[in-house]
């Protein structure tokens, strides 16, 4: 829970205390909301649909803009996965006029808090380096001196960026090599049918995906497990229709 004051001059919500959440942290809550909030969308009943509305109010109000991506990119992903590409074509466009009225009233609607100067570091650290290849060890970026906005960064808010630094070329091969394996077989569950239960965790996963662009969620265990979850009823999923 947290207490709120709209603030015309400064931005949309100012909090009055500390946010009071699960995971202690207000942009690690609104990770966990918007990542499953795709779930809401397996149901048809009218009290889901109350509480997937919840869900976008509450990412609103933690303001943070990777967990407003994530759950957009939850939605447009369903969208698009279930066929409806119109809904997916107006939702899209007008949701972009929308979002660009509010980023021109409130600049810091989107605010990325030196996330990228963060990742040109990093990437220019790793790649001048002679542990480029094999990386600086699992665990070791946050011994490894990065600061962001004045602050000591003990996560690179990328994981596709904190992986290889940690553990080099060799653990980012298996990693494309594995989502490029999974996605190849979900086309061919896609092509033979798009039950309700694929598009859900489908679109889920992808917004999970979206979520390790901007945030570190395979370094919190409720965070990583969901990935897990997500993982393993896809492949569930795919073994069923007999693909291996």
């Amino acid at each position: 829970s947290a207490k709120y004051k709209y603030n015309f001059r400064n931005g949309i919500f100012e909090r009055n205390i500390m946010m009071v959440g699960f995971l202690g942290n207000k942009m690690l809550t609104s990770n966990y909301i918007a990542v499953l909030s795709p779930m809401c969308l397996l149901f048809k009943e009218l009290r889901y649909k109350i509480f997937y509305i919840v869900m976008f109010m509450a990412v609103i109000m933690a303001d943070a803009t990777v967990s407003f991506v994530v759950f957009v990119s939850g939605f447009l992903m369903f969208l698009l996965i279930s066929g409806k590409v119109k809904d997916f074509i107006f939702y899209l466009c007008s949701g972009g006029v929308i979002l660009g009225l509010i980023c021109a009233i409130h600049s810091n609607f989107l605010s990325t808090t030196g996330r990228f100067s963060l990742w040109i570091k990093i990437i220019k650290d790793w790649v001048g380096n002679s542990h480029s290849f094999f990386g600086v060890g699992l665990g070791g970026f946050a011994a490894s001196g990065f600061s962001s906005g004045g602050k000591k960064a003990l996560h690179a808010h990328n994981e596709f960026l904190q992986i290889p630094y940690d553990g080099g070329i060799p653990m980012l091969i298996i990693l494309i090599g594995f989502l490029a394996y999974l996605f190849h077989r979900l086309v061919f569950v896609y092509k033979q049918e798009r039950t309700a239960l694929f598009t859900v965790y489908t679109s889920a996963f992808i917004g999970y995906l979206v979520l390790c662009f901007g945030s570190f969620p395979l370094r919190i265990a409720p965070l990583a497990l969901i990935g897990i979850i997500y993982i393993a009823c896809l492949e569930t999923l795919i073994l069923n229709r007999g693909i291996k």
